[in-house]
């Protein structure tokens, strides 16, 4: 996969602090997370598709298209985001729908999906910090494993933290 380098950057964001599910870890967020969802969104999902198919000629000859969609997938770097559609995708069936509950939210201030291309998007600018009450207390660590399952690592990390 031809991943940008901004998807890249934010995939490794998401893998270092979005895996957890009970908030167990510290986080931030920039501001512009939302945007760069979009952009992963549309990367990967130029991929996740059928790429290597074969159709039959009106000869009757099978033809690999395989080579096709990887050029369809280059030459979508190139042209407006907007443009890459996936024949009955579910992204572009929600688009096409105006009634469809999830029509709005999906193309609110969505520089990548949509009818028309956007040269600008406005989003409020907003940068959190949090820290988790784990990192805070880790000597909550027994009560919470009671209740919820937490990876290894990270019960490894707060054993270690307790016993320094």
């Amino acid at each position: 996969m031809r991943l940008t380098e901004k998807t890249s950057k934010f995939l490794v964001y998401l893998d270092t602090y979005g895996r957890h599910r009970y908030f167990e870890t510290p986080y931030y967020t920039k501001g512009q997370e939302l945007i760069s969802l979009d952009c992963a969104v549309w990367d990967v999902r130029r991929y996740a598709r059928s790429v290597d198919y074969s159709i039959k000629t009106f000869e009757g000859n099978d033809v690999n298209l395989l080579a096709y969609e990887i050029e369809s997938n280059e030459l979508a770097e190139k042209h407006p985001p907007h443009r890459f559609t996936i024949a009955g995708g579910r992204l572009e069936s929600i688009i096409a729908n105006r009634d469809h509950p999830s029509r709005e939210p999906l193309l609110w201030q969505n520089a990548f999906f949509g009818r028309k291309h956007r040269k600008t998007i406005t989003l409020p600018y907003r940068s959190e910090i949090r820290s988790s009450p784990l990192s805070l207390h880790p000597e909550i660590l027994g009560e919470i494993l009671k209740y919820v399952w937490l990876p290894k690592d990270v019960i490894h990390a707060y054993q270690n933290f307790r016993a320094e």
